[in-house]
């Protein structure tokens, strides 16, 4: 089928490297999430629009000062 080694080296080569990205890209998106700021309730920190990159976290999760807890309206 393949006769050119070098088509096989690359073949060889980008299988695992696309099973990484895609196995990166779950456990992304399983342990973070985005959000887009709707208010500037947070000034001067975050402004209205912002979009920031916030990490999951577990139920023994113990805030300290400066950590920035996401707030979500309720929507009715």
């Amino acid at each position: 089928m393949f006769q050119n080694r070098y088509v096989l080296f690359l073949i060889y080569l980008l299988m695992p490297l696309g099973a990484l990205a895609m196995g990166g890209g779950v456990y992304l998106s399983a342990t973070h999430q985005t959000f887009k700021i709707p208010t500037g309730a947070m000034r001067p920190a975050l402004v209205n629009g912002d979009h920031i990159f916030a990490r999951k976290v577990g139920r023994d999760f113990q805030p300290q000062v400066g950590d920035m807890m996401p707030v979500f309206p309720v929507v009715s």
